[in-house]
């Protein structure tokens, strides 16, 4: 064995417990490795085992986030077809399902509910136009025994003819007939 100096000796053994150090150390370890690798391309570093494994953990990794935004998305698209449902039984047509959507997406709300509550405001729905109830107004169904120029019409309506003429020409001149 070849002879070392005692201060080589401490040297040597200095630069092994500081390299043991550095490989020990999960901070600097990789690094250390690294630049062992650089210097001597065939040794064997902890990333060359590591390599193989690291592939199929991405791989499983890939899977699992696939499968999580699948399940997520599967959740949204229920929901939404929930709440579209109920827009419907409100009676919102295709049209305005359509009109909801358009909605959502220019205005960011991911909720077609609180999308068609926008819509509503947006499109008030009109007053229903007020009815005349004609048969009170011209008084059908009432008893036609009371009404006298009723009677007379049924039994001769030339006579009849004769006592009305002359009563809307009155009614013409006093203005009653305007348009």
């Amino acid at each position: 064995m070849p002879e070392v100096s005692d201060e080589e000796y401490q040297l040597l053994l200095g630069s092994k417990q500081l390299m043991d150090g550095l490989l020990k150390s999960p901070k600097t370890k990789r690094a250390q490795e690294k630049l062992i690798k650089e210097l001597h391309p065939g040794t064997v570093i902890s990333e060359d085992h590591e390599a193989p494994l690291r592939g199929e953990i991405e791989a499983i990794q890939k899977k699992l986030d696939d499968y999580l935004l699948a399940q997520n998305n599967k959740q949204i698209d229920g929901e939404l077809a929930r709440d579209f449902g109920a827009l419907r039984g409100e009676g919102f047509t295709d049209d305005g399902i359509e009109a909801v959507k358009k909605i959502m997406v220019e205005r960011h709300i991911p909720s077609p509910i609180d999308a068609a509550s926008v819509w509503r405001r947006l499109n008030p729905v009109a007053p229903a136009a007020a009815t005349t109830d004609f048969s009170t107004s011209w008084k059908f169904g009432q008893d036609q025994e009371a009404d006298e120029d009723r009677k007379l019409l049924y039994k001769d309506d030339d006579s009849w003819l004769d006592k009305m003429v002359p009563k809307i020409l009155n009614e013409a001149k006093q203005g009653k007939f305007t348009d």
